[in-house]
């Protein structure tokens, strides 16, 4: 039976997609997908929290992206199951996964309200982000950020927004940042 399936060698395939059943095989210990043409991983995937290892060509992944692969099985299988966990949730927690870019199954999140992206090396954040209007919570601590987009403005369920309070922050100005989250949105929308 596929199910009882531990050791999965699936090398020199020419596999493009895989499927979402792959989140079955919940005894899977070892996935190898080398020398495929797969971009993006199923967030089913996610769902396999006994594989130890997984063998895929990172260079051209989508998603996850490739610093996220880099951190090894672990952190694949962590970010899949926060993201797809975030889809019944409305919460998804990213920290300390090395990301570099906004991660853009973010938007696939239909009512996304509660965000935690600290502990990263993202240096901004995309415009799209005041896509997510059901946002309440988002948090961005330790990051390489200076600026905010004032399109965060348009998120007007924000209530908390955590950010690093450093005198390198641009904008909104270091001042503004230490009123709080109501100042800080509030300039942005004034911008």
């Amino acid at each position: 039976c596929l199910l009882e399936l531990q050791l999965f060698h699936l090398d020199f395939n020419q596999i493009a997609v895989l499927p979402t059943q792959m989140g079955k095989l919940t005894k899977l210990e070892e996935l190898c997908l080398q020398n495929n043409s797969i971009l993006i991983l199923p967030l089913q995937v996610g769902n396999l929290t006994k594989l130890r290892s997984l063998t895929l060509d990172v260079s051209e992944m989508v998603s996850p992206t490739p610093e996220v692969c880099a951190h090894g099985t672990r952190a694949i299988i962590y970010y899949l199951r926060s993201i797809g966990e975030g889809q019944s949730t409305g919460a998804v927690d990213l920290r300390s996964q090395g990301l570099t870019a906004f991660p853009i199954e973010i938007f696939a999140i239909s009512s996304l309200t509660a965000l935690h992206l600290d502990d990263n090396h993202l240096v901004s954040l995309p415009p799209s982000l005041e896509r997510l209007t059901d946002l309440t919570e988002l948090t961005l601590t330790r990051l390489r950020l200076t600026s905010l987009p004032y399109v965060l403005g348009a998120c007007t369920g924000l209530t908390s927004l955590r950010i690093d309070a450093s005198r390198r922050f641009r904008n909104p100005p270091y001042e503004v940042v230490m009123k709080g989250t109501a100042a800080v949105l509030d300039y942005l929308r004034r911008m």
